[in-house]
């Protein structure tokens, strides 16, 4: 089921790339490409998409980089059992996420240094979770359904809205 969730992502995230973003949102979208990519065993697409983005990163000092993007890359090197660059993408998301206090960041980016390190050890990939009580089949047609409108121009117009009550 998992490998069918990244499956989904990665048609999501594909249909996206065509879409112009700001700077940080497209290495954003590049890495949770990557991450996809790896779950879904694509690992031609995984490696080009991950180097590319990785280089970008590389050169961006801390204050420019998001967090998340390099969370993203971290999973996706440990799935696909790159254990060293997982965990140099992980350290350096676990410094801007403490640096920046985000909280969240940070204690994801703990559990993938941990996973990375324990998986050096092991030399075992890192496996996905899977939710409790998540439907597939449902998954698998709103991801086509999502992609298809992306390509097919219908979500171009919509404007996000305001949550209610504000």
């Amino acid at each position: 089921e998992s490998r069918g969730d990244f499956e989904n992502a990665l048609l999501l995230f594909q249909a996206l790339r065509s879409r112009d973003f700001p700077p940080a949102e497209r290495l954003l979208l590049e890495a949770g490409l990557a991450r996809a990519a790896a779950g879904a065993g694509n690992a031609q697409l995984f490696e080009d998409v991950w180097s590319a983005t990785w280089t970008r990163v590389a050169g961006l000092p801390d204050s420019e980089c998001p967090a998340g993007v390099l969370i993203q890359l971290a999973h996706g090197a440990l799935i696909r059992g790159h254990h060293d660059l997982g965990e140099q993408a992980a350290l350096r998301a676990l410094t801007i996420a403490s640096d920046r206090g985000e909280a969240h960041d940070q204690e994801m980016a703990e559990k993938l240094v941990e996973a990375a390190q324990a998986a050096s050890r092991t030399r075992a990939r890192m496996a996905a979770q899977r939710a409790p009580g998540h439907d597939a089949r449902t998954a698998h047609r709103l991801a086509r359904g999502f992609a298809s409108a992306l390509r097919g121009g219908a979500a171009q117009g919509i404007e996000p809205r305001a949550p209610r009550g504000t």
